[in-house]
């Protein structure tokens, strides 16, 4: 709300500055008449029917994307929480087997869906969730020890606790929501 006043007011101050300064600027050679007076007004309305549309279409994109995270994240929330309980499953299993489940792939496509939602707070949380996810991918193929557990790889623990501050983040997202109305 402070932009919006800074840039009606400015621009106004600025041309009452400039034409006490040198009011030829504006007049040319002439003085001020009802005219040159009208398309002042005219000029300065339409500035600030400018700025006010500019401010409008703003927020109208800032309830979008909050209706939209508000109608996604408890969908996103709910599939965090499957791949997390799948992980969980997988702790036991040797690492050159994780490749036939298919979580990695889950998580990648749950992390363009959280960025598409363009919610704050989401950013610094997806972009760790994303680049544990590209690490634990490495490791799955560059694995050179048949025997290595799920369960001593770090990495695959690093990914599971991003998911689930994913998870955490959205409800703290929902209940932020419900007590916003």
């Amino acid at each position: 709300m402070k932009s919006l006043i800074f840039f009606l007011v400015s621009p106004l101050v600025l041309g009452l500055i400039a034409f006490k300064l040198k009011p030829e600027i504006f007049l040319g050679s002439s003085a001020l008449d009802v005219q040159g007076g009208w398309s002042f007004v005219g000029i300065f309305l339409g500035y600030v029917g400018c700025v006010l549309s500019s401010y409008a279409a703003f927020e109208v994109r800032r309830l979008s994307d909050r209706y939209f995270a508000k109608q996604r994240l408890p969908q996103l929330r709910k599939q965090a929480g499957q791949i997390t309980d799948k992980m969980d499953e997988l702790k036991e299993m040797k690492l050159v087997e994780v490749r036939a489940h298919g979580f990695l792939g889950e998580v990648r496509v749950l992390v363009k869906q959280l960025e598409k939602t363009r919610s704050p707070g989401f950013p610094e949380v997806v972009k760790r969730t994303k680049r544990y996810c590209t690490e634990v991918e490495k490791r799955v193929k560059n694995c050179s020890d048949e025997n290595l557990a799920v369960n001593d790889v770090g990495e695959f623990w690093d990914l599971y606790t991003s998911l689930t501050e994913v998870s955490d983040e959205i409800h703290a997202y929902e209940q932020e929501v419900k007590a916003s109305l």
